[in-house]
């Protein structure tokens, strides 16, 4: 058994090292491409009105919302703006991209974000919420439920006029095939003090790595397959 447990060792060596240099699984997660306009290539946007319905125009890409302000380069600009709190038509804004997902990979989705002063996120007691969140699904369609959802809430984790990184973390739960990466602005509404009003992503990631327990599992896998063959031999 000892050539067995060697094997072993060595197998679960290789997990781990592959676990650590998670590959990027984001295309566009810079919020570059295509350019300025209302397209962000690869990812969807859903954007709505409470009263009025569908609409356009509740998200671009902006050369001066780019968190470097490097030329050429672009991020989001969430329009809080176009929702009217007098009235109740507020404004709710997702972006979103889905990835193939493995059940028992933990995921993590992370990305800058700003609040502009006067974003009306930022207002005590706002009806507004601003969501950095991974979906968990078993098919492509968003608008037939989710296995699970987890999500961090940007304000209480500090979101304010200066770019900060957040993130969130969870484990695709059984059944899992699509993990839907999201960045979503709702119940937003336009503020009566004026002045900068933006929520405002750049520079998203999102990283699959197996569970410890998942990884376990397999090396107990590869255990019971080497003391098979050995028995047969």
């Amino acid at each position: 058994m000892k050539v067995a447990q060697g094997c072993v060792a060595v197998a679960a060596l290789m997990l781990f090292a592959g676990a650590s240099g998670a590959q990027e699984l984001l295309t566009n997660g810079g919020l570059d491409s295509p350019g300025a306009g209302l397209v962000i290539d690869d990812w969807t946007i859903d954007y709505f009105k409470t009263f009025t319905g569908p609409s356009t125009d509740g998200v671009t890409l902006e050369p001066w919302a780019d968190r470097l302000g490097d030329a050429g380069e672009f991020g989001a600009f969430f329009k809080a703006f176009q929702g009217n709190n007098t009235t109740g038509d507020l404004a709710n804004v997702s972006i979103t991209q889905d990835v193939a997902a493995t059940a028992g990979v933990a995921y993590t989705l992370s990305g800058w974000a700003r609040g502009e002063d006067n974003y009306s996120g930022l207002i005590p007691s706002t009806a507004t919420e601003t969501l950095l969140a991974i979906d968990f699904d078993d098919d492509g369609d968003a608008t037939n439920g989710v296995l699970s959802t987890v999500v961090t809430d940007l304000v209480a984790a500090g979101l304010n006029n200066d770019w900060l990184q957040y993130d969130v973390s969870g484990v695709a739960p059984a059944g899992t095939t699509v993990a839907r990466a999201r960045v979503s602005m709702l119940n937003a509404y336009n503020n009566p003090d004026g002045g900068g009003q933006a929520f405002i992503v750049d520079d998203l990631s999102l990283t699959g790595v197996p569970e410890p327990a998942a990884l376990g599992l397999l090396a107990l896998g590869i255990v019971a397959g080497l003391s098979g063959r050995r028995r047969a031999a």
